[in-house]
C-alpha cells in the first residue's frame, strides 16, 4: 500500500522527473570536462568548438539564460493550462494534467539544460599566472546540442498542451482511464458465488487518523489479517466515500479482535479520490464536465453530448457484464473480506440523473439521453432493465413538462442518430 501511494504521488508530481533530469545533467557536466582535461587531445576536440575561454563563457551563459527563460515560460503555460482545466471542465480533472508525463519531461529537459550549462561554465579557465587555459570543447558543444533539443521539445510541448486542452481530449482521456478501471474492478469473467455475513457485526473498527477519502484497499493483506483473527471483515464505506475521524471503517463478524492500528497500511485514505479502484470517480468527472457545460454561464450542450458519448460507452461496457460480488476469500475458500462495489443502479443514477435535470429543455441532451437509454435497454441483463426503464420514464416525463410545444417534443423524441450535428 505504501509503495502504491508513493508511486501515485510521484506520477502526480511536477518535480520528480525534472529532478532526475537535473541530477543526470549535473553528473554529466562534472564528469565530461574532467575526462576531457585528462585526455588532453586538443586536435580532435577543436572539431566540436573552436573558440577560446571567453567565447565558451559567452555561449554557455547565453544557453543558460535562454533555457531558464524557456523553463519559466513552460511553467507559466502549465499553470494557465491547470487554471483553464479547472474553470472550464472540472477541478477534478487537474490530476490528469499533473500526471502528464510530457509536461514533466519538458520541464526536465529545460531545467537539465540550464543546470548542465552553468555547471560546465565553472570548468572553463582562462590563462593566468600559474594556471593553464582550459576549454572543455566537447562539453560546450554538447550544451549547444541540448539547447537545440530544448527548442524542439518546446515546440512539441506547446503543440501537446494545445491539443490536451481541447475538451474532447479531456473527455476521451477520462473515458479511457475509467475504461481501464472497469477492466480491473469489473472483470468480464463471473466471480464465484457466495454470501456476505448477515446480522449485526460483533464489533466495529473506527478510523483513528485524519478524515479522508477511501482511495484503495489492500484486499490481499486484509484477507490474511482476517484469517489470522478468524473473523470476517466488511468495509463500511465504499471506495471513494469520505470517512471522518472516529467513524466506522470496518465491521467485524466473529469473536476475534481487530485494532485500528492493524489497518494503517491496509486501507488508504487520501485528500481526494483517484481512479485506482474507484470507477465512480470516472463517471463523476464526466458528469461534472457535462453539468459545467450545461450551466447558464457556459451554455454548451454539444460538450455535454460529448461527455454523454463516453458515459454511454462505459455503461454499455458494464450493462451485459456479470457483477463482482465484492467477496474476498482466504486460502481455505472462506469469505474473509467484503468490499461492496457500487451497483449498476448506482452507476446509472450517477451518470444520468444530474445531466438529465441540468439538460432539461436542451434538445441535444434530451435526445442523446433517450438514445443512450434505449440502446442500453437492448444490451443490458434482465435484472438491470428496471433502472434503465425508470430513467427513460423520468426523461420522457421531464420532456413533457419542460417542452410544451408538440412539434418540439416530437423533435426531441426522434432517435438522436438521425439528428444533424
Amino acid at each position: 500500500m505504501r509503495t502504491r501511494r508513493l508511486v501515485e504521488r510521484i506520477r502526480s508530481s511536477l518535480w520528480f522527473l525534472p529532478a532526475i533530469f537535473v541530477t543526470l545533467a549535473i553528473a554529466q557536466a562534472l564528469v565530461l570536462p574532467e575526462l576531457e582535461e585528462r585526455r588532453g587531445d586538443e586536435g580532435v576536440s577543436t572539431f566540436f568548438f573552436e573558440g577560446g575561454p571567453d567565447g565558451a563563457r559567452v555561449m554557455l551563459s547565453m544557453i543558460a539564460g535562454s533555457t531558464l527563460t524557456l523553463t519559466v515560460l513552460v511553467f507559466s503555460i502549465t499553470i494557465v493550462a491547470l487554471q483553464l482545466a479547472s474553470s472550464q471542465f472540472s477541478p477534478r480533472v487537474l490530476r490528469m494534467f499533473l500526471r502528464d508525463w510530457y509536461s514533466q519531461a519538458a520541464l526536465g529537459v529545460f531545467t537539465a539544460t540550464f543546470a548542465y550549462s552553468i555547471t560546465v561554465l565553472r570548468a572553463v579557465r582562462s590563462e593566468e599566472a600559474g594556471v593553464e587555459a582550459f576549454v572543455p570543447r566537447l562539453s560546450v558543444a554538447l550544451a549547444f546540442f541540448w539547447v537545440m533539443v530544448s527548442l524542439g521539445v518546446f515546440v512539441l510541448y506547446v503543440h501537446h498542451t494545445a491539443r490536451g486542452l481541447r475538451v474532447i481530449s479531456v473527455i476521451r482521456s477520462v473515458g479511457a482511464e475509467t475504461r481501464h478501471a472497469i477492466e480491473r474492478e469489473y472483470p468480464a469473467a463471473a466471480t464465484p458465488p457466495g454470501s456476505a455475513p448477515e446480522g449485526a457485526p460483533d464489533g466495529l473498527v473506527s478510523w483513528e487518523g485524519a478524515g479522508g477519502v477511501v482511495t484503495a484497499v489492500d484486499a490481499e493483506r486484509l484477507v490474511r489479517l482476517a484469517e489470522s483473527r478468524s473473523v470476517v471483515l466488511v468495509l463500511v464505506p465504499g471506495i471513494g466515500d469520505f470517512v471522518p475521524h472516529g467513524a466506522p471503517l470496518l465491521a467485524v463478524h466473529g469473536a476475534g479482535v481487530v485494532a485500528s492500528g492493524d489497518l494503517t497500511h491496509l486501507v488508504e485514505l487520501g485528500v481526494e479520490r483517484t481512479m485506482e479502484q474507484d470507477v465512480r470517480f470516472g463517471f463523476r468527472q464526466l458528469v461534472d464536465i457535462a453539468e459545467r457545460a450545461l450551466s447558464p454561464a457556459v451554455n454548451d450542450p454539444t460538450t455535454a453530448v460529448q461527455a454523454l458519448d463516453q458515459i454511454h460507452d462505459l455503461l454499455r461496457l458494464l450493462a451485459p457484464r456479470p457483477w463482482p460480488s465484492g467477496l474476498h476469500r482466504g486460502d481455505d475458500g472462506t469469505v474473509r473480506l467484503v468490499v461492496r462495489p457500487p451497483s449498476f443502479d448506482d452507476l446509472v443514477h450517477l451518470a444520468v440523473d444530474e445531466v438529465r435535470l441540468a439538460g432539461a429543455t436542451q434538445v441535444q441532451v434530451d435526445a442523446r439521453l433517450r438514445g443512450m437509454l434505449e440502446d442500453l435497454l437492448r444490451v443490458a441483463r434482465p435484472e438491470r432493465i428496471g433502472v434503465l426503464r425508470a430513467e427513460l420514464d423520468l426523461l420522457v416525463a421531464g420532456i413533457d413538462r419542460s417542452i410544451t410545444d408538440a412539434a418540439d417534443r416530437a423533435l426531441v423524441m426522434e432517435p438522436d442518430t438521425t439528428r444533424p450535428g
